[in-house]
């Protein structure tokens, strides 16, 4: 477990943030860009950015995470189904307040 994680757990979001994102760089300059260990990095962002109710910045890391994965693991790997899952999950949540924010807005009528 990296710093990032630890602070997730204790609900410090923005040190768990900032935590990863400094591991991200410091991995980013040591392994190739399809490493195992960076779609982790990804993937526990994205998480991040979810709990902090980010969804667009959680989709895009969730989605580089699964591209990585799927650079180096089986289709039906769970670290591949669980990133898929977690994109659809977003993908919903991000096209229920798509269509909340329109209905909210008011229509002129006609006269």
């Amino acid at each position: 477990m990296n710093t990032g994680t630890a602070y997730s757990h204790t609900n410090d979001q923005v040190l768990a943030l900032s935590y990863m994102q400094k591991a991200l760089e410091i991995k980013q300059k040591s392994l190739q860009h399809n490493h195992i260990s960076l779609a982790s990095l990804y993937n526990n962002i994205g998480l991040v950015y979810i709990s902090m109710n980010e969804l667009d910045l959680a989709l895009e890391n969730v989605e580089i995470a699964n591209r990585i994965f799927g650079m180096s693991l089986l289709s039906e790997h769970p670290c591949i189904l669980d990133t898929r899952d977690t994109i659809e999950q977003v993908k919903k949540e991000l096209v229920k307040r798509a269509s909340s924010t329109r209905s909210d807005k008011v229509t002129p009528k006609l006269l």
